[in-house]
Order: structure tokens, then sequence, then C-alpha cells
């Protein structure tokens, strides 16, 4: 274990504090457009981001190696794990997207809906959604379903 000093707690203390407070990763919803009532049925979802798609490998005389970034990447995937209810609303509104096409759009907020953060708008996503795997001995799990959503995301609040 290693013993650090006063000053350098006080030190990390302070660079800790000066960054503010962390998110908490809880502190999230998601809203499908036409779908605003299932927000609470969302457990987990992608949050955005920009960033490069890669890094592009440049060769240069005596081996050498230089790299430099792709285009950004506004394809965005990622878990989704939504909680199914007696009524079905999850799989009703699966139902509705399909039939619309498959795609729909939604917002992400960070915090609270009424006063968020930060949020992230997602255009042109859909879902892959694996079948629900039920246990019949689990008297304590809640139905889930899980799957992965993909969608376009430009940086648009």
């Amino acid at each position: 274990m290693t013993v650090s000093n006063e000053a350098y707690l006080n030190q990390v203390l302070q660079a800790q504090l000066a960054l503010g407070d962390k998110i908490v990763n809880s502190d999230t919803h998601m809203v499908i457009d036409g779908f605003e009532d299932r927000t609470l049925l969302f457990k987990q979802f992608p949050m955005p981001i920009l960033s490069s798609e890669g890094s592009i490998e440049v060769a240069s005389p005596m081996g050498i190696k230089v790299g430099q970034a792709q285009q950004m990447n506004i394809f965005i995937q990622g878990p989704v794990q939504m909680i199914e209810t007696k009524l079905n609303h999850i799989r009703d509104m699966v139902r509705q997207i399909n039939e619309g096409g498959g795609y729909f759009n939604c917002r992400v907020y960070e915090g609270t809906i009424e006063n968020p953060t930060k949020t992230a708008r997602m255009i042109k996503c859909w879902f892959q959604i694996e079948p629900m795997d039920r246990d019949t001995e689990n008297r304590a799990a809640l139905g889930i379903w899980t799957g992965t959503m993909f969608g376009h995301y430009v940086g648009q609040a």
C-alpha cells in the first residue's frame, strides 16, 4: 500500500475539486419522438459523442509509420435495455416503429428532461432486439428486452 503525505493528498483533492462534480451514470433519459411516455422504461442506451472513425496509417521511408485521424464518425451504436410492462409498452412501441418504416428519432438528456445539463439529438435510429430471456425460476427479476441501438449523431443538441 502506498503511503502518501498530507501535501500530496491535498494536491489531489484540490485538483479533483477544481474539475467539479462528476456525472452520475443514472442521471439520464432517452425520449423517442412519439413515444415520450416510454422514457421511464429505458434502462440502458448509448450516449453519443463525435469522435474520429479511427486512424490512417501513412508509410514513410525507412519503414517509419505516422498516422492521422480519419473523418468524424457519425454512426453510433451501443447496447440498449428496455423494461417491459404487463401492457406490452415496449413490444407495442417496437411494432409501431417497424410499421412506420423501422426508424425513429430521439433525444438523450443528461440530468432532468425539464432542466438538462446536456442534450444530444440522434436521427434515423433503429433497434436490433434480441428475444427476451425468460427464466421461470427467477421471481425477482423484471422482463428486459436487450439488443443494440443504431443511429446517427452529428453533434446536434
